[in-house]
């Protein structure tokens, strides 16, 4: 069973051929592998980014939460707010 698929480049071995335990058979090809390497490097580097900003969006939240008065109604807010954003 191979760990890897890809297109074969070379053969090691010759067919019907005596093989031990460990012994290279075939070299692949490794621009499949290298393909998938870099989308994936690319894939964490998305997902990273994403960390970032939903933390940094999670610490402003949590700034001006620190900041409400204590016992406020969330629809004061609300209104508040939108009566603040028709005065604009």
């Amino acid at each position: 069973m191979f760990r890897a698929g890809g297109r074969i480049i070379a053969r090691e071995v010759d067919l019907r051929a005596q093989v031990t335990a460990g012994q290279v058979l075939v070299r692949l090809d490794p621009a499949d592998l290298t393909l998938a390497v870099r989308s994936a490097t690319a894939d964490l580097a998305s997902a990273e980014a994403q960390a970032a900003q939903a933390a940094a969006a999670q610490a402003a939240a949590e700034r001006v939460r620190a900041d409400l008065p204590v016992g406020i109604e969330m629809q004061q807010i609300a209104d508040e707010v939108g009566a603040d954003a028709l005065r604009v």
